[in-house]
């Protein structure tokens, strides 16, 4: 087994552990409390409007987890799927890990089939456009720290993540 496969399957039954024991609507008040802070400035610019009176599933597969996301014209608001949606995304929590590090983009995932897209794509797309349009040193507090840390664990595995980075070696966040 790889150091890449091993981590793969350490995180997924972690997750596993944490997600299917804690109740639904707590993990819902969670991530959207996370989404509007990363998401704040896009929201006050009117960047989320287009997602008013729709929703988006987001569906973790091996975990059998899944949230509606909705914006309210004023919050994000994620809740238990239990609603049809407009447009889902799903993939594994490697690749949305992968996603969120921005070790691997949505594009590479989604034509590799790592990352299924279904209902109103135009949709999905705009999604993908705002994520992809955050600056990851706008985030608050140690989110760009840990995503960069992230972002070397799943590119170079769990030896590199502790490494301190040296001047001049062209090492990328």
């Amino acid at each position: 087994m790889t150091i890449d496969e091993n981590l793969q399957l350490r995180v997924t039954r972690l997750l596993g552990r944490v997600l299917r024991k804690a109740p639904r609507r707590p993990q819902a008040l969670l991530a959207s409390a996370a989404l509007n802070r990363v998401l704040g400035e896009q929201i006050a610019d009117g960047d989320m409007d287009f997602m008013a009176g729709k929703a988006l599933a987001i569906q973790v597969r091996d975990l059998d987890l899944r949230w509606l996301i909705r914006f309210d014209g004023d919050r994000l608001r994620a809740a238990p799927a239990a609603a049809a949606s407009d447009a889902s995304i799903s993939a594994t929590p490697m690749e949305f890990l992968r996603l969120l590090a921005r070790a691997e983009d949505a594009d590479t995932l989604f034509f590799q089939r790592r990352l299924v897209i279904e209902g109103d794509t135009d949709f999905a797309l705009n999604v993908k456009n705002v994520l992809d349009a955050v600056d990851d040193q706008s985030l608050p507090g140690p989110l760009p720290a840990a995503l960069t840390v992230l972002r070397r664990l799943l590119r170079g595995g769990a030896a590199e993540a502790g490494k301190p980075q040296r001047a001049g070696k062209g090492v990328a966040p």
